[in-house]
């Protein structure tokens, strides 16, 4: 008995322990958010986080917006996925996100072979992901790519290209293999 309301209690100060770290002028947090286990987040000086009502974050997953991020309404993100903003990141509503799943918005610019790579610096493009998509466990997205809404991608696909609305995608990299009706 004592052993629960310690749990609950503990559980309950968790989660509070996040909203405390997520107050801020460059947060918005709808109603209803729920996050489970050890959620690291951090907003950067001009970094933007918007999460919308009623969103499930699993544990171990972390969440970087040096840009802007916006998570819509009712999705649900697995445990141990790496969310990470230098320009704009747009996830819909009703998404699934699955584990272990890598969303960037950037990448390292590899063209001058004179220079080290540390120092060439990052190419950016927004990433766009429609309403109602699932993205499979250990999907990753890469910059600049757009997944239309209603559609799946399947398990450790990597998006390099955009996804059409209402399609089955899968494979290195992603591809369309059907249509969903």
């Amino acid at each position: 008995m004592m052993r629960d309301v310690l749990r609950r209690t503990y559980f309950l100060l968790q989660r509070w322990r996040y909203r405390l770290v997520l107050l801020g002028k460059n947060v918005r947090w709808g109603p209803g958010v729920r996050l489970y286990g050890g959620i690291v987040f951090k907003v950067g000086g001009r970094g933007v986080l918007d999460l919308g009502g009623n969103i499930r974050i699993s544990g171990g997953t972390y969440i970087l917006a040096d840009g802007r991020m916006r998570i819509g309404a009712n999705t649900l993100v697995g445990s141990n996925c790496i969310l990470a903003s230098l320009h704009e990141i747009e996830i819909g509503d009703d998404c699934l996100i699955g584990h272990m799943v890598s969303i960037r918005d950037h990448e390292h610019e590899i063209l001058a072979a004179e220079r080290r790579i540390s120092e060439q610096g990052f190419r950016e493009g927004a990433v766009r992901i429609g309403d109602n998509v699932w993205l499979g466990d250990k999907v990753t997205v890469t910059s600049g790519v757009t997944i239309g809404e209603n559609s799946v991608v399947g398990a450790n696909a990597v998006v390099t290209r955009d996804i059409p609305p209402n399609v089955v995608a899968a494979g290195v990299p992603a591809r369309v293999i059907r249509a969903r009706r």
